[in-house]
């Protein structure tokens, strides 16, 4: 509880001079960033398929791209027009309606992000990309290993499971409801790399532990 405190206190100490600045350069309360409406747009409707660019990265006709101001020369001019703020906002209700209207495609998507996130797929990497056979299969597996670790942890009450968890599983919640591509997994890779590290090292000696003791017992047997 105390550190979880700290951390608060910590995180609120960083954050809080971003807000101030936030709220006089784009006239409202803005506590990390501004673009959450265009996010949930941009991963929540007819198009979207759970990942960042919805169909393909290397395909030129990608109606995702094009409602992104950073590749579309309209929506660039309607934000520069709007405002940030209130372009945003506008991305956020209409995204909420899309939501509100298509619930079933909504917790279809929801899922699918979960098993992007976690469990990527070849095709979420660019073609162009090297290794990404290689790097999804590695995605996976210490995903999964990490995820196992957790639930151990939390099952035996260990006293640091909670934090874990909201270190490990935290960050990924907001992708959840947007979209997600592989480089959102970078900030946790370290930390679900050393719990599925962990996992294996208790397997590991649990079992160097219990395998003299079958022996012995086979011994036994034999000896009878």
């Amino acid at each position: 509880m105390v550190g979880g405190l700290m951390m608060a206190g910590v995180m609120s100490m960083m954050v809080t001079p971003w807000a101030l600045r936030n709220y006089v350069a784009l006239g409202g309360f803005v506590p990390f960033r501004s673009n959450l409406g265009l996010e949930l747009a941009i991963g929540n409707n007819r198009w979207a398929n759970g990942s960042t660019y919805g169909t393909s990265h290397d395909d030129p006709g990608n109606p995702i791209m094009a409602m992104h101001p950073y590749a579309s020369g309209d929506e660039l001019a309607r934000l520069i027009a709007q405002g940030e703020l209130e372009y945003m906002q506008e991305k956020q209700r209409t995204a909420l309606h899309w939501m509100r209207v298509n619930p079933g495609k909504t917790v279809e998507l929801t899922v699918r992000r979960f098993r992007l996130f976690w469990f990527p797929p070849v095709d979420v990497w660019s073609r162009s990309s090297p290794a990404r056979r290689l790097k999804a299969v590695a995605f996976s597996i210490i995903g999964l290993l990490a995820l196992v670790e957790l639930l151990r942890l939390a099952v035996v009450r260990h006293d640091r499971a909670w934090l874990l968890m909201a270190a490990a599983v935290g960050p990924s919640l907001i992708y959840l409801v947007t979209h997600v591509d592989p480089r959102y997994r970078y900030p946790v890779f370290g930390i679900t790399t050393v719990l599925a590290a962990h996992l294996l090292y208790t397997i590991g000696r649990n079992l160097s532990t219990h395998v003299p003791i079958i022996g012995a017992r086979l011994d036994q047997r034999r000896d009878v």
